[in-house]
């Protein structure tokens, strides 16, 4: 069963199928905002919605086929597409894959098909959308920590799943440190310069300030290197 949600857009000129589709969609807990019979009322649909899906019928009412329509519609916005079709001939599939094609489904359909081929395209779409965070963030001053955490070095602001997490002055600067280090120990001694500026500062200080942030960013680790220092341990997930 999908963990998530999407809003979904039906194109389908036979209202049996349009209206099958729709129940197993909404079986597998899914929101249909809109069923389109033509061209015209699916552009008007994704106008009005927010659509993450498309279920595109290839036969459709009006001039342009379903093809045609999901080329006009990734010119504004790369939505993906998962067409319907009762024909499965080379010729369709090539011309179908020159769209943002994310599955096929074959008429006459079954809600274990559905569910196949939108699990797969929902998983393509996640897997797409974490490179693409990956290497925006090799681009940026972000440093992935693992377990959904990043850190954003010039605001010095730790996010988990996009959401900012309050830290202290000191827990900031404490883990920008540990984040710059990548996996390797940082002394107590470049602990006390970059947080303090106190060579001096009492160990209970640092102390409370490393199990404050553990606390924050579980389940990742600041390990403590006896006599050493200290290591954040990062793994990408």
């Amino acid at each position: 069963m999908l963990n998530k949600t999407y809003n979904i857009l039906i194109v389908e000129d036979e209202w049996i199928n349009a209206n099958f589709m729709t129940q197993i969609l909404e079986t597998l807990q899914q929101k249909v905002v809109g069923v389109a019979s033509n061209a015209g009322e699916a552009l008007e649909s994704l106008q009005r919605h927010d659509v993450d899906f498309v279920f595109m019928d290839i036969n459709i009412d009006g001039p342009e086929d379903g093809i045609a329509l999901s080329r006009k519609i990734n010119q504004n916005r790369a939505t993906p597409i998962i067409y319907m079709t009762a024909f499965g001939d080379s010729h369709t599939l090539a011309d179908a894959s020159s769209t943002n094609i994310y599955g096929f489904i074959i008429k006459p359909f079954t809600q274990r098909d559905v569910e196949s081929v939108f699990s797969v395209a929902v998983q393509s779409v996640i897997r797409e959308q974490k490179n693409r965070y990956i290497e925006k963030s090799k681009e940026s001053s972000v440093v992935i920590l693992g377990a959904g955490y990043t850190f954003n070095l010039d605001e010095s602001a730790l996010y988990h799943n996009a959401n900012h997490i309050m830290l202290s002055k000191n827990e900031s600067k404490l883990l920008k440190i540990l984040s710059l280090k990548h996996n390797a120990v940082v002394s107590i001694e470049s602990v006390r310069a970059s947080v303090w500026k106190d060579k001096n500062i009492g160990e209970s200080n640092i102390r409370d300030t490393i199990s404050r942030l553990r606390k924050k960013i579980l389940p990742l680790q600041i390990e403590n290197i006896s006599g050493v220092g200290y290591k954040l341990s990062k793994e990408l997930q």
